[in-house]
This record gives C-alpha cells, structure tokens and sequence, in this order.
C-alpha cells in the first residue's frame, strides 16, 4: 500500500485536489433546492419530516430518506431563514459520498482490465469537471445513486457468471433491487446495459436462470412494496398526464432533423427542440435547457467573463464551445468503439440510454414528450451513462498516447470551466453572499482561504447561523450589484428556549448569546424524523459495506 502511495503520489494529489475544488464550487454557486425538479421530488422530503402521509411520486425512496438523515444529523445549523442552503449542502454531500463510492468501483473495474493505477486517477481528475457528471453531483435527482451502485453490480455479475454461488446471486440481487427501483427509466437503461453485456452469458446459463429471476423477484418485490407503501403509486406510473403538454409523441423526423444555421444564429433553448441531435450536442458540455450552470438562480450564471467584444461570440461563445468540444468528445467514442472492442459497451452506453428515452417519446409505457422543449431528452436523464462513457474515454486516451491524451482531457475540462461560467468579471460581488453559504458547507475552513478577510466565513458552529444573510438565497443581477446587508427586523430568528418556548430574536448578537447558553434554533421542518425505510436502508448497508468487502476479499 505504502509502495502505490509513492508511486502515484501527483495523480493521488491531482485527484483530491480536483475533487475538493469541483464540490467546493457546486456548493458555493449552485443551489439544488433550487434545481431541476426539486420543487417536484421535494415531496419525498416532506414525507419523511412527517408532513405528508404519501409521497405521490414513483421513485425510489432510500435516495431521499438518505438526504433526509443527512440533514437530521446536521440539524444544529438549521435556522428559520438558511434552509434552501442548508438543504442543498446536505444534497450534495450525500452525492459526493455517492459519487466517490461509484468511482471506487470503477476503480476496481479498471484495474481488472489492467490499466495502471496512476491513469485511473489522472481520469477521474478530469471526471470531476465533465458537464453532466459535475451537474449529476449537484442535483436532488436519483441518476447520481444509479452511478454509485452500477459498477459494484457489474463487478458481482461477472463474479456470478465466473463460479456460481448463491452468495453472489443474493448480493447482486440486492444492488440491482436498489438501482432498478430507484427510476422508471433508470430501469429500462441499466436493464438493457446488462442485456447487452451479458446476453451470451445469459445464454450459456440458461438452464440456471430460473433461478437467477426466483432469487431477484423475491429480493426486489421486498423494496418495490415498501417503496409502494410510502408512494402509493407504481414505479412506472408517471404523472405526465397532469401536464397536457406531454400528451404527444415524438415525431420520426425528429431523429434526425438539423436546425442547420440555428446552430450559429441561435444555439439556444427552444431553437432545436425539434431535434435529438441539436439537444444532445448542445445539452452534453452545456446547458441548453438552462437548468443548471444557465440558471437564473445559480452564482455560475453571473459576472462571467467575456472573451470576445463583438458579433455573436460575444452573445454565444460558450454555446458554440460546447457544441465543438462535444463534437470532438463522440467523434472521439465513436473512434474507441471501432477500435477496442473490449470496452464499447461501456463506450456507447449514452445511447442505450438515448434509445430508452425515445421509447418513452413515442409513447411507451405513456405518452411523455413535449414537442415544444423536447425536454424528454434532457442529457442529465442518462448522465451516469456519459459518466462511464468518459471514464473509460479517458483511459484509453491515455493509455494509447500519454502527451495527447492529457492535451485532449486538459481541453476538455478548461472548455467545461469555461462553459459552466468561469472566469469572473468581479468575483468581490458574489463572494459577498457566498460566505454567507460557506458557513454551513463542511469544508467552510478551507474555503475561507479563498475569501478577502471581510468576506470570510463564521464556520460551522451553531451560533455563527445566527449571522446568515438570506439574501444570498435570492440570487439576480440587481442583489449581486447592490450586495444589500440583511434586515435582521424583516428575517428574525427563531429560538426554542430550554423550557421548550420559541422566542423571535431582535438582534443577530442576542441569537449568538441564546445559542451559546443552550438554545437552538426553532425548526418546524424538522422537529422529527420517520422511522427508516428498514428494507430499504437493510439493502443500502449490505450494498454499501458488504460488497465492497465480500469483492475485496475474494480479488
């Protein structure tokens, strides 16, 4: 172990590093309470803070409940008017840990094909600035845990298929349980995956495979039925219904259709809707849909530099950067593909996932598609497949030409800084309501580095939340520009007196000093937490901790 720490002492660096700097950023400019479909899955939330008796939704619940306790344990930060930053602290603290398990998996799938130690690292360095995983990393949406537990499924199948054992039949079993239940299109995307890479395994086992659906239905139907409970609705039922935009099907044009000058003139939302292809080259390295890093309410959106004066790269620069590099990124998978045969299920896994998705658009299991967006084709729904796309990208990148490889990877990630919306024009404005958000992220003394010493953050203790600038969550041009100080009189703090007594604080210094003598923080949001989902959380524990055991073991 010594011996590989020294060997690999720059990738193991240029990973943490990159690592630490890519979660910094997404909590500090990002707000997930304020993400893609939040306002619509936070019912999972409300259900385990014991607000609602039903979730209505159809997903999986362990992703949420796990948030859920992220933010139980952490509830001592938790005030009256630093709730959407708390929140999206512990989100993406749950994802980092999320992510960082899936790459310890890929990691031990890697070097089961032999490539070096030092070339994993250096691509997972790179990973961590790649557009729809970084967006994966910040977003309340479960694609993220289908990432986290697809590499240990992958790694218990092939030891399956390898010697059959019912201990590798009932492991694998309960990490597929999780990932199939977490999303209906989820489903669908990791079902075919697997077909795909075993189909002739399959084949030769067959007589076995009675056994093999015996063992997963009775695992899965005990996760599907709790999730059921707390939903009262199916995994596959969707309520697009609700939505009369969605009652369509897509159109067969719509596979192939280009928006040929569009993709100069305007290379933004709505202009290629009618598009697959616009979408995905535009959506992969950026954010056509504006969701995320183009966001209103996102820091990443605001005082970005401008490289160019004039014309239309001066209004689109990043756009058509996103659409180059993308251009190159499958050019260059669709080169692999052809060339190592080994790995192109890994490599042309985003379009098992695009090919779902057009299942889903022309009218199966319902309708699902919105001519006017093309929403329904948004890059983030097949995100861990991009993720295992690039991942293995990188590698053979690497592997095949050392020099090359790092000036294309280098490329990329400097283009996705730039994309995402790096450089700044006047970082003094933002760092004004980002230390206010600093105070509540785990790595608040780190940070603080960064920050002028005026801008510095209070970290991590109680009574600092007391200090919190709420105008920090209500992010536009004008608050940036004026960098208005909090009227303590219009957001007062909430305290819970030792004799169980909320009292309104008039002042942030009389917060400090009731916290200090024993307050805390008056939430009604989280007063209590529901029982866990024991089915649910009994498979995350044997995903999380046995498989990485029993398969380190047996290596």
């Amino acid at each position: 172990m010594k011996e590989v720490l020294n060997k690999n002492k720059i990738s193991i660096i240029i990973f943490l590093s990159s690592t630490l700097i890519s979660f910094i950023l997404g909590e500090l400019y990002f707000y997930s309470t304020r993400g893609m479909d939040y306002g619509k899955y936070q019912t999972y939330l409300r259900y385990f803070q014991g607000i609602t008796d039903r979730t209505g939704q159809g997903q999986g619940i362990l992703y949420y409940y796990l948030i859920a306790f992220i933010s139980d344990i952490r509830l001592s930060l938790l005030n009256n008017v630093n709730l959407s930053s708390f929140l999206s602290s512990n989100i993406q603290i749950l994802n980092m840990l999320l992510y960082l398990f899936g790459l310890r998996g890929f990691y031990i799938i890697l070097k089961n094909y032999r490539f070096s130690t030092s070339v994993i690292l250096y691509s997972f360095s790179f990973l961590n600035f790649f557009p729809p995983t970084f967006e994966m990393r910040l977003l309340m949406k479960p694609e993220i845990a289908a990432f986290a537990f697809l590499p240990w499924l992958v790694l218990l199948v092939d030891k399956l298929f390898q010697k059959f054992d019912y201990k590798y039949l009932a492991l694998a079993s309960v990490t597929a349980s999780i990932i199939f239940s977490l999303k209906g299109s989820i489903l669908g995307m990791v079902s075919l995956f697997l077909f795909i890479k075993y189909i002739k395994k399959i084949y030769l086992n067959r007589g076995r495979l009675i056994i093999f659906i015996t063992v997963f239905v009775i695992i899965f139907s005990s996760i599907y039925i709790e999730n059921f409970n707390v939903n009262q609705i199916h995994l596959l039922d969707h309520d697009s219904e609700e939505y009369e935009a969605w009652q369509n099907k897509a159109s067969i044009n719509f596979l192939y259709h280009l928006n040929k000058w569009d993709f100069y003139y305007f290379p933004i939302r709505h202009y290629h809707n009618n598009s697959l292809i616009g979408i995905t080259l535009f959506d992969t390295f950026g954010d056509y849909f504006d969701l995320s890093f183009n966001s209103d309410s996102s820091y990443f959106n605001y005082e970005r530099q401008k490289l160019f004066s004039e014309g239309f790269l001066k209004t689109y620069s990043r756009q058509y950067l996103a659409l180059f590099v993308a251009l190159v990124f499958y050019l260059l998978l669709f080169i692999f593909f052809i060339k190592e045969k080994k790995y192109r299920i890994y490599l042309f896994s985003p379009l098992i996932g695009i090919v779902i998705l057009l299942v889903n658009a022309f009218g199966f299991p319902n309708l699902n598609f919105d001519p006017l967006t093309g929403d329904t084709f948004k890059v983030h729904y097949y995100s861990f497949f991009l993720t295992i796309s690039f991942i293995f990208l990188s590698v053979l990148l690497l592997k095949t030409n050392k020099i090359l490889g790092f000036i294309i990877l280098i490329f990329f990630s400097l283009s996705s800084i730039y994309v995402v919306g790096f450089p700044k024009t006047n970082e003094n404005n933002i760092d004004y309501y980002l230390s206010s958000r600093n105070s509540v992220s785990p790595f608040c003394s780190i940070t603080n580095l960064i920050f002028d010493e005026k801008n510095r953050s209070n970290c991590n203790k109680p009574e600092n939340m007391c200090l919190y600038n709420p105008l920090a969550d209500s992010v536009n041009a004008q608050t940036i520009e004026k960098k208005d100080e909090v009227n303590y009189n219009l957001n007062p703090i909430d305290i819970k007196n030792n004799d169980g007594s909320t009292y309104t604080t008039k002042s942030s210094q009389e917060c400090i000093n009731l916290i200090k003598d024993g307050s805390k923080f008056d939430n009604k949001l989280y007063e209590s937490l529901r029982r866990p989902p024991f089915i649910n959380l009994l498979y995350f524990l044997i995903a999380f901790f046995i498989n990485p055991y029993i398969l380190k073991r047996e290596l």
